[in-house]
């Protein structure tokens, strides 16, 4: 769906699938039902590249999010489909007009978040008050951030350079 959810029509989708309406409608009650399928396909293709790479694996908590974050920056630079984020398009075009989308994306960067949320709470020095699901929250919001930036410039150096200064900033904040 280049063009977006709203403007591609279930014929178009057919068409590309080469199926037909009723073939279509056999497996999915509603083109809503579909794109929500599609969100969930996507998430679960994503949590597996992030649990194969192992990211956990380094030795500090500081490491890990340093590994994390080159993990994610990998992961959609190399993607030979595109570096955006399905859900986070998803969102933009529809969190506000569907409550089906805005609940299916709310859950996924909610699960995405808490991937990460331990090691950014192990890596948060005692002395240091801080909100690790707002951190967290923040660590979600820069990256999709940065795949919209890399996409609007059409350059996917940005992914790196924005989550590499993402990294720098969380080392120093919970390098105190």
């Amino acid at each position: 769906m280049t063009h977006g959810y709203n403007a591609t029509s279930i014929e178009v989708i057919c068409t590309q699938a080469e199926v037909t309406k009723g073939g279509f409608f056999y497996y999915f009650k509603t083109k809503e039902i579909l794109g929500v399928e599609v969100i969930k396909h996507y998430w679960d293709i994503r949590k597996q590249q992030f649990a194969e790479a192992d990211w956990m694996s380094s030795a500090s908590p500081l490491e890990q999010i340093e590994a994390f974050l080159m993990v994610v920056a990998d992961v959609f630079m190399s993607d030979p489909n595109g570096y955006s984020c399905i859900a986070g398009s998803f969102a933009q075009e529809l969190a506000t007009t569907n409550s089906m989308f805005q609940d299916c994306v709310a859950t996924i960067f909610a699960e995405w978040a808490d991937q990460i949320k331990p090691v950014i709470q192990a890596a948060t020095p005692s002395h240091i008050t801080i909100d690790i699901d707002h951190l967290t929250d923040h660590l979600i919001v820069v990256i999709e951030g940065t795949l919209i930036l890399a996409l609007a410039r059409q350059d996917r150096n940005v992914i790196r350079q924005q989550l590499g200064l993402l990294n720098m900033n969380l080392q120093s904040l919970l390098h105190q």
